[in-house]
């Protein structure tokens, strides 16, 4: 399955979960609306993946849920990417 909702940004996952939850985004979604949530470039694969999930059957509570989960998970994501390791080798021997 290739989905565009991972190509989305972490804040832009989080706007778009909440105008679902709050309904000021209805499914299906006109493209003008959309286009205030989701990249330009990204906007004909959204509108028809959203379409899709709300004629599957999948309530806006529950899109704007897992968008939320992929969210959460791409912060998860980028902190551990963001960890520093520390190696300690031990003292230097001239050698």
């Amino acid at each position: 399955m290739n989905s565009a909702f991972p190509q989305l940004s972490r804040s832009a996952l989080l706007g778009l979960a909440e105008a679902i939850a709050s309904h000021r985004l209805r499914i299906p979604c006109q493209s003008i609306t959309l286009s205030n949530y989701v990249p330009t470039s990204l906007l004909p694969t959204i509108q028809a993946e959203l379409t899709v999930l709300h004629a599957e059957g999948m309530k806006v509570e529950h899109i704007a849920y897992m968008l939320k989960l992929l969210a959460d998970e791409r912060q998860h994501t980028q902190h551990h990417h963001d960890a520093i390791d520390l190696v300690w080798t031990g003292d230097e021997v001239l050698g």
